[in-house]
């Protein structure tokens, strides 16, 4: 999943394919520790400054795919830094 990712741009995938990328970074979020109800709340109610202030929703929905999995992606990739470092 994380190599589809990388590789494609989620603005050029089908409904379907998009929907399967959504899970596929929700799950990247419990990965990191978010239990589901904040997963929800993270899409629907955080402005971000990496999403000009937008929740990760609103950039979804406005076709900002690729900066919120590139957003989670970075997340992911710096939590998993930290860890090495231990």
């Amino acid at each position: 999943m994380v190599a589809m990712l990388h590789e494609s741009s989620v603005g050029d995938m089908t409904d379907d394919m998009q929907q399967r990328v959504a899970m596929g970074l929700n799950e990247m979020l419990k990965e990191l520790g978010y239990p589901p109800s904040a997963i929800s709340g993270w899409w629907n109610t955080v402005p971000l400054a990496e999403l000009g202030g937008r929740t990760a929703t609103q950039a979804w929905v406005q076709g900002d795919q690729d900066a919120v999995r590139d957003l989670i992606v970075n997340l992911r990739e710096q939590s998993m830094k930290a860890a090495r470092n231990l």
